[in-house]
């Protein structure tokens, strides 16, 4: 009886004995296997190269399952969050102070006027926190990636199989992109499936630059046929379009212009002109916005005796070249920083009497069109998709971004003939009224016939 349960056991012991003298030898495999090994990868580069983390791999088949669980809690954390079965689900980098931001909001909000039952789910997908969540309506379900990543879960496991498996299994009935790198990711993987379940929307709005000089953007680098499930890309200007289809060969057909959303106040919000005149620049601290065209605006007057007091508002987002040397410049010539604001009305009330913008590109920045519904000249290089709405007769258009003499002289028209200043700012809001409202943003959209459900 004892001698038949050793010979039984004998297999085990020797197996245990075994793995014992492998994981103490100096190579866990035998040289002839490894030999063997380098020979198959040489045949096949599908069979993996015998590096240590294969081998760990090969022996320890179960070596990963502490991260694909926490993988799989970080997708039912996530679908717990979004609810059941949101209509429509909708992707940012952030919910921040940007006008990028503020135009995801008015998305959400034409939604609700325009499918009041329907459920709404914002996924924010950068390491970063959201400081605007609560302009949102309380109604919209909220996830922070930034949560998840910030506890480990890699960002290739949500491009990979969290996002579009939560986007599969939910099948809500649009799914729209603004800007965020992980969810172009999954629709340039994953499209063509998801496409079958949901209508697929994207949008971003301008191209940006390094502080080094790298242009970027999220259709840079797509496959082939990137678009080909997409509904539509809505982007808010037609600049933008020419540039995308002559620059990246991209289809025009795909591409949409869905103007913003802009609130024109009762009256003339930027009321009397103040003498010194005011003067606000808005954005950014990064490369695109030029900071340092508008530090040079800012001595030249200084040198000139301009009666202006120039205010600046904004922070570091991406980094800029030179950027705090640009700032002590700033600050020598008597400029006043202040704090990002959320939303123009924050700043419409302080007596600005001229909206100066410097960018070497731009869509169609959110700051200028506010200015110009609040009754404040804009002055501004014509770049981008700025001529759609500023031209002579509705402000002071700079042909070239980094011409100092150029914004002088607006700002001394602005100065020496007021009332030309107020038919021009008058004009503008006309322009804002009819063409930015909150009905053009719902006709636009509702024209597709692919965004909304069908009631």
């Amino acid at each position: 009886m004892l001698r038949t349960a050793m010979h039984l056991l004998r297999p085990w012991q020797e197996t245990a004995a075994s793995v014992r003298a492998r994981r103490a030898a100096p190579h866990r495999f035998s040289l002839p296997l490894l030999a063997q090994w380098f020979e198959a990868n040489r045949c096949d580069a599908l069979v993996p190269f015998p590096r240590g983390d294969v081998a760990v791999w090969a022996e320890d088949w179960d070596a990963q399952a502490a991260r694909r669980r926490s993988e799989i809690d970080a997708y039912w954390w996530i679908m717990d969050r979004l609810g059941p079965a949101p209509d429509y689900v909708l992707f940012a980098p952030w919910l921040r102070k940007g006008g990028g931001d503020t135009v995801v909001i008015q998305y959400i909000q034409s939604i609700q006027r325009q499918d009041p039952t329907a459920s709404v789910a914002l996924i924010t997908t950068e390491p970063v926190r959201s400081t605007r969540l609560a302009d949102l309506p309380h109604s919209v379900a909220v996830v922070e990636l930034s949560e998840m990543l910030e506890r480990g879960i890699h960002r290739d496991a949500l491009v990979e199989w969290i996002v579009p498996q939560l986007l599969a299994q939910l099948s809500p009935h649009t799914v729209h992109a603004f800007n965020s790198t992980v969810a172009f990711d999954v629709v340039e993987q994953f499209g063509d499936v998801l496409a079958g379940r949901s209508r697929l929307f994207l949008s971003t709005f301008a191209i940006d630059r390094s502080s080094d000089g790298e242009a970027l953007s999220v259709l840079f680098l797509r496959r082939p046929g990137f678009l080909d499930p997409v509904s539509a890309v809505l982007v808010d200007s037609q600049f933008f379009v020419d540039r995308v289809v002559s620059e990246l060969g991209y289809s025009r057909e795909k591409f949409r212009v869905q103007r913003s959303v802009v609130g024109v106040p009762e009256g003339i919000v930027s009321g009397p002109r103040s003498t010194p005149l005011r003067v606000l620049w808005a954005g950014r601290f990064d490369t695109p916005k030029r900071l340092d065209v508008f530090a040079a605006v800012v001595e030249a007057a200084r040198t000139r005796g301009l009666a202006v007091d120039f205010h600046f508002y904004g922070l570091e987002v991406m980094g800029a070249s030179g950027l705090a040397e640009t700032l002590k410049r700033l600050e020598r010539a008597g400029a006043v920083r202040h704090a990002p604001f959320a939303t123009f009305d924050d700043v419409s009330e302080c007596g600005y009497g001229a909206y100066i913008l410097t960018s070497e590109w731009e869509g169609i920045p959110l700051t200028i069109l506010e200015a110009m519904a609040a009754g404040i000249p804009v002055i501004a290089p014509l770049v981008g998709g700025i001529d759609e709405v500023l031209t002579e007769r509705t402000g002071y258009p700079v042909d070239q971004f980094e011409d100092v003499d150029a914004y002088l002289a607006a700002l001394s028209a602005v100065i020496t003939d007021p009332s030309e200043s107020a038919v021009r700012s008058q004009r503008a809001r006309a322009v804002i009224r009819e063409s930015f409202s909150d009905g053009a943003f719902d006709a636009q959209l509702r024209n597709d016939g692919r965004y909304f459900r069908q009631r």
